[in-house]
């Protein structure tokens, strides 16, 4: 037996002789992952020191007994050996070693290899690099905390290369030998590891030139302020004018960082269109087809820009608003869905204050990015030197500019959403919105009306109120983009911080306030108790609803987060569906808000459902005047019916939604918090996020797969094993996961998951589940690929007022084995029970239709 290494399969002895292979020849830190790969084991580990532990405490079996070394007597004075002469001494010599116990594919690593300095310093930089990317450390405390490990090292080292000369001159080694002093010198090497990274500069110059680091640019604004500072000599307060900056990160510098990366270059260079009738991607919107860059160069780099204002300090406190920052994100519409949910898939472009902002105007900081752009836009495109690779023409597009709707309207420099004419796809006034609820009875915007219309705005001191146009738009500047064809709307603004928790707020009033099928006591009580979805388990709304709350007509919320609002829309029928009676208006309304979210929120959609959308939100929209007639429809609702030609222009309005933006909004927010220095907070707070981001693509983002903890177990006692054994006869253990995480979503046993859908005659887009038993992981040697037993489910019929399908697992049990990257969607489902009694099926509510 021997232990395994996991990157090529080779063998070794013991765990220490993997350690060395492992540093040596792979050159790995103490930071990568490392996966288990002794038997059938395939438990992922963050630290060497946790991975070695493991093997030597669960995986004894594999690890090669060590001999017992006699002590050897000092030879003194022997007539066959010269004094000062090196001694071999056989390690085995007098042990009764049996030459087949080790097998012979075992490779042979020397018990100790030689320092090498620059992976010393690797692992010291390693080592900084993550202390200084955690949002929880202040660089004062990352800075003692490298002298305190500096201390304890060379203390360390220092007693220890003491005892190693103590013994060499009891034993009257030559200390003028090679050998001697090699080892003497080796106690230099490591006695001080952070040797040439002691400096901020020092760490930043070998990040940049081994990391792939990319530090923000101070740039200046055109504006001044005067600041105070403390004259050191007179302790006085003075006043000085400084200039106003921001930070930019070139965005040139960033994509040569990311197209390093070879598993990336070959994801966007390999992007394909959908199925006929299908849009999952931009790439297969009407924009793309007609947009004149992508027609010659086909892979060219697609661009999202995010903007948004995020409160630092406490938002309560005396600091708020005056270190407000503006914020600007950038993504890659190229690659796959499952990367792009990720934060790490998220790049900083720029940050500043927002008052700032306000003073000196978007184009200020927009500018540097414009001009980038302009180069990536043009036909010659930019030549990137990418490690790696070597030269490359890189050309990149901005195709969307998403964020709330205030964000949106200050980039395009619109009037705010509270103006007479607040929508930036068309020319509706408030009166008309509340009347037409189809996109052809409105005048759209055009890029010659709009831009007609910016001329005219120039002119006016606060704008133009007759077409909602403040003035002239920056990023207009671009060969390929225009704010009047940005197609698109945020999903999670528009619905769930805005129409979905409004309706939400009326319909609970009407039914719990004004009919009384519960007392909101009851309510809260089954939204405290009720067994939410695993896979809702950190979304889980707020119990706080209250009577005050409802009849308050100044606020259109019920106090949950965006997240919460749509575990809540979609929980709802199961907490109230029992005393409501089928057919209900008020429920009504909550049922086709969740049938256009099928549709909105869809990836891939198909065309004819889009088109259904557009008929849908119609019907809603006027249901709900119908029910409530002296209630306005909010900006939001407006926005719902331009839904449908933005997905045929540019794809799914689920893959440019916020909430992955938002959520990565919480690093900037924590810096702000712990630091509690707000001199200059927008370098202190981007160059955290830069080396924060550089830590996370250290390990690589082309391999999201965790697997934390598990057990080996006997295919024979495995339920369901027989469909391991068909698919692997000579397979007798294999490593049964207790939760495996891929790309960012959790799988565990007794969720259920979609296997195929059936769309015939007699079904039309019918989900076949199937409920997982057993979570393999490295059938077939895919270390990074989970394979599920489940037991196949028979799919009952749809229920509207639940709006979920029932579910029974067939009996007997037929099971069958499915690879988590062939499931028909990636994401998991759980079981739910209505409160109703004398209900017993089982339901699974979709999030979204699935084909």
């Amino acid at each position: 037996m021997a232990v395994v290494c996991f990157k090529c399969k080779k063998q070794f002895i013991n765990t220490r002789k993997l350690a060395l292979h492992l540093r040596v020849f792979h050159q790995l830190t103490s930071r990568e992952k490392y996966i288990c790969y002794q038997g059938g084991c395939r438990q992922s580990f963050v630290l060497l020191n946790s991975f070695l532990k493991h093997i030597n405490r669960h995986h004894k079996h594999v690890i090669e007994p060590q001999p017992v070394i006699e002590p050897q007597p000092v030879i003194e004075n022997d007539d066959d050996v010269n004094p000062g002469e090196n001694v071999d001494v056989d390690d085995n010599d007098g042990v009764d070693t049996d030459t087949d116990s080790t097998p012979s594919d075992v490779e042979d690593v020397p018990d100790t290899c030689a320092l090498d300095p620059e992976l010393i310093k690797k692992d010291a930089a390693s080592f900084i690099l993550h202390m200084r990317g955690t949002a929880t450390t202040t660089l004062t405390s990352v800075n003692k905390y490298i002298d305190a490990t500096e201390s304890l090292v060379a203390d360390n080292v220092r007693a220890l290369k003491q005892q190693v000369t103590d013994l060499f001159q009891r034993n009257n080694i030559d200390f003028d030998s090679d050998d001697v002093q090699g080892v003497l010198s080796n106690f230099n090497s490591v006695s001080n590891p952070f040797e040439g990274l002691k400096t901020i500069d020092q760490q930043n110059k070998y990040f940049r030139e081994n990391c792939n680091f990319v530090p923000p640019e101070t740039l200046s604004l055109p504006g001044s302020r005067y600041d105070q500072h403390v004259d050191r000599t007179t302790s006085t307060h003075k006043q000085n004018l400084v200039t106003e900056t921001f930070q930019y990160v070139p965005i040139t510098k960033t994509l040569q960082a990311i197209l390093s990366t070879a598993s990336l270059r070959t994801l966007i260079e390999n992007e394909q269109r959908s199925e006929d009738g299908f849009l999952a991607g931009y790439k297969d919107g009407q924009q793309y087809t007609e947009h004149g860059m992508f027609n010659g160069h086909p892979n060219t780099i697609r661009i999202t820009l995010y903007y948004d204002d995020v409160e630092v300090a406490n938002p309560l406190g005396s600091k708020r608003v005056i270190h407000k920052q503006g914020i600007f994100y950038f993504s890659i519409d190229n690659l796959p869905k499952l990367f792009n949910r990720d934060m790490k898939s998220i790049h900083l472009l720029a940050l500043c204050h927002t008052l700032d902002l306000s003073k000196n105007g978007f184009e200020a900081v927009l500018r540097p990015f414009i001009r980038e752009m302009e180069k990536l836009e043009s036909d010659e495109g930019v030549m990137l030197e990418v490690k790696g690779y070597g030269p490359l023409c890189v050309r990149a597009a901005l195709t969307n500019v998403v964020g709330d709707t205030l964000a949106v309207h200050a980039v395009f420099n619109l009037l705010s959403p509270s103006a007479r004419h607040f929508c930036r796809q068309c020319l509706c006034d408030r009166e008309t919105a509340q009347e037409h609820f189809i996109e052809d009875d409105f005048e759209m915007r055009s890029i010659e009306a709009h831009d007609e219309h910016a001329a005219e705005a120039v002119q006016m001191p606060r704008g133009n109120s007759d077409t909602g146009v403040r003035g002239y738009c920056c990023v207009n500047d671009l060969r390929y983009f225009h704010n009047a064809s940005n197609f698109n709307f945020d999903v999670m603004h528009d619905i769930f911080e805005g129409v979905g928790a409004f309706e939400a707020k009326l319909i609970l009033r009407q039914l719990l306030v004004e009919d009384g099928i519960m007392t909101i006591n009851e309510f809260n009580e089954r939204l405290r108790s009720f067994a939410y979805p695993f896979i809702d388990r950190k979304n889980k709304p707020t119990v706080n609803v209250n009577r005050v709350g409802l009849l308050n007509d100044s606020d259109h919320k019920l106090g949950q987060k965006a997240a919460q609002m749509a575990c809540l829309l979609r929980m709802l029928p199961f907490l109230i569906g029992d005393k409501v009676p089928v057919g209900n208006a008020y429920y009504e309304l909550l049922l086709l808000l969740l049938r256009c979210l099928d549709i909105i929120l869809a990836v891939p959609v198909h065309r004819s459902h889009v088109f259904y959308l557009k008929h849908l939100i119609c019907e809603h929209h006027t249901h709900f005047k119908e029910i409530f007639p002296d209630r306005n429809l909010i900006n939001k609702h407006h926005h719902m019916i331009h839904y449908a030609t933005c997905i045929l222009k540019a794809g799914p309005l689920a893959n440019a939604t916020c909430f992955k933006f938002e959520a990565k909004n919480g690093f900037i927010k924590r810096i702000g918090h712990v630091n509690q220095n707000f001199k200059n907070i927008s370098k202190s707070a981007a160059s955290k996020m830069q080396i924060h981001h550089c830590a996370t693509w250290q390990s690589g983002i082309e391999t999201r797969f965790e697997c934390s903890s598990g057990d080996i177990v006997e295919v024979e006692s495995l339920e369901g094993g027989q469909v391991v054994q068909d698919l692997q006869p000579d397979v007798t253990e294999v490593f049964v996961a207790h939760e495996v995480v891929i790309f960012g979503t959790a799988y565990r046993p007794n969720l259920y998951v979609i296997v195929d859908v059936l769309d015939d005659d007699e079904h039309a887009h019918v989900p076949v589940f199937g409920c997982i038993t057993s979570i393999l992981v490295g059938l077939q040697g895919e270390q990074d690929q989970a394979h599920f037993v489940i037991k196949k489910c028979t799919t009952g019929e749809f229920v509207p007022h639940y709006h979920a399908y029932t579910v029974i697992i067939d009996d007997p049990p037929v099971h069958s084995l499915v690879k988590a990257s062939e499931l028909h969607d990636h994401l998991p489902h759980s079981a739910l029970r209505s409160f109703d009694e004398h209900d017993g099926n089982y339901y699974i509510p979709l999030r979204y239709l699935v084909y």
